[in-house]
């Protein structure tokens, strides 16, 4: 009831910000129905007696089922998308897509040469510096996923999310979350061109995987964790401060509702940095361990192809994964500049020990033993390769240490600003019953502040923190 009742509020309202709005309240009921839906099948599920991978396919069902289920309602919300998209001349086209045995509507955004909106000039050059090549909204991957927006690297896609469209439909801006995301696109752009001196050399190439039962940390990313997040969690306050910056061309509720949104992701931020540093602490071990391991010739790298998949030569070679034995953590760099050389040899050596070790056929020895042997002869022969690029993931797993801990006190202070300016903001409206006017010069110093923040975690800035 309540679904049709936005929908028909929908197509009665003539503006786009009114008819936003009740797109908005349709994905908020249909999401919360979803995962309330979700949260009482996976509580009957765990009392089933069945296989993890059994729990899998029942919540794969699940998903598939809620959207058949529910296709009138989905298909209401995109109908109401398609229709604030082509008011506003978006480039979209309604696409059908399929997963398992679910088929539905998406949408894709293209790019423009003659986009009259400031917004989608730029997003087009965003997708176009950013090697961005498909722009979606997917409301069922929205929702199934739980996610606002993403960029998904193997296909090179962002995925806007319905707050996206609101803001570059109705706001005609690109807002923080979007942006997050598009960076997390120019990180992949940059590692696929051949860049010159260091430029790929980064902190930010690193991600980390929990392979055992312990997380990775308390935060959000506490099984998997790309080192970007601490760039791009550092900059959302500056890229949600937009607005700040020139406040006479805006309404002030939209600006204090950027600063609502600010301060809302701060604590997160300084959250996610403070995790970071416990966590790097834990890798600075593990690397002391893997030096032991070189020594004692039971040190093992692997390398992966794009599609992470294993590597057997320097031309598919993309990332190298370490095993940090003790905290039983993965971690995946990509091959930068700094590694070529070495990642070469131990590749050439890792040949002529497969060939060496090729023929050795026993009774007496096992699979698990042979295998040990070669590890062994490849840490022999590729012995100052492995204690290179040891050194060297070291040397920045401390920069990233450095980098998080400045971002965590600096956090905190730029929370407590941000929360004074709304403290005085509520008490002139507790006083008057009226939003007052936002002063300039204090919006201009936070929208300073934010930058600030996102510059302490910028490689190239004289002012970098990992210094």
């Amino acid at each position: 009831k309540n679904l049709n009742k936005a929908y028909e509020l929908g197509i009665k309202h003539k503006s786009p910000a009114q008819k936003m709005d009740a797109i908005n309240e349709q994905y908020d009921i249909l999401n919360d129905f979803y995962k309330a839906s979700k949260k009482a099948r996976v509580e009957q599920i765990q009392k089933m007696d069945i296989s993890q991978d059994e729990m899998e396919k029942q919540l794969q069902k699940f998903g598939t089922d809620f959207f058949i289920n529910h296709k009138k309602y989905t298909h209401q919300l995109l109908d109401a998308v398609e229709d604030i998209f082509k008011s506003a001349s978006f480039p979209v086209r309604r696409v059908t897509r399929t997963t398992g045995e679910l088929e539905y509507d998406a949408f894709i955004l293209f790019p423009s040469e003659n986009a009259s909106r400031s917004s989608l000039s730029a997003l087009n050059r965003y997708q176009k510096n950013f090697g961005v090549e498909i722009i979606s909204f997917d409301l069922v991957e929205n929702i199934g996923s739980g996610m606002k927006a993403g960029f998904y690297r193997e296909a090179k896609r962002l995925e806007l999310g319905v707050n996206g469209i609101r803001s570059l439909v109705v706001e005609n801006r690109i807002p923080m979350i979007p942006k997050h995301e598009l960076h997390h696109a120019a990180f992949e752009s940059r590692r696929s061109v051949k860049a010159k001196g260091d430029k790929n050399n980064s902190i930010y190439n690193f991600t980390f995987s929990a392979y055992g039962s312990e997380p990775l940390s308390s935060s959000v990313y506490d099984r998997y964790m790309s080192a970007e997040e601490i760039y791009n969690w550092a900059n959302n306050s500056f890229w949600g401060s937009e607005r700040l910056l020139r406040p006479s061309q805006h309404d002030s509720q939209d600006i204090l509702t950027d600063v609502l949104t600010i301060i809302k992701y701060l604590p997160e931020t300084k959250s996610l940095a403070e995790e970071t540093v416990k966590l790097t602490k834990r890798l600075d071990r593990g690397y002391k361990n893997m030096l032991d391991e070189v020594e004692d010739g039971s040190f093992e790298v692997i390398f992966l192809n794009g599609d992470n998949e294993m590597a057997r030569t320097m031309e598919e070679a993309r990332y190298l994964m370490v095993p940090d034995v003790e905290s039983k953590i993965h971690v995946r760099e990509f091959i930068g500049p700094e590694y070529k050389k070495q990642v070469a040899n131990i590749l050439e050596n890792r040949k002529r020990v497969e060939v060496e070790y090729a023929e050795i056929k026993s009774p007496d020895v096992s699979e698990q033993q042979l295998h040990e042997l070669q590890v062994k002869k490849e840490n022999e022969l590729s012995k100052n390769e492995f204690i290179h690029i040891i050194n060297k993931m070291r040397h920045k797993n401390a920069k990233l240490q450095k980098v998080s801990s400045v971002l965590s006190s600096e956090s905190e202070l730029t929370i407590r600003k941000t929360q004074e300016f709304l403290d005085q903001v509520k008490e002139v409206k507790d006083s008057t019953g009226l939003l007052p006017s936002l002063d300039s010069e204090k919006l201009l110093d936070l929208a300073r502040e934010y930058r600030n923040l996102g510059n302490l975690v910028k490689e190239d800035y004289k002012g970098f923190a990992g210094r």
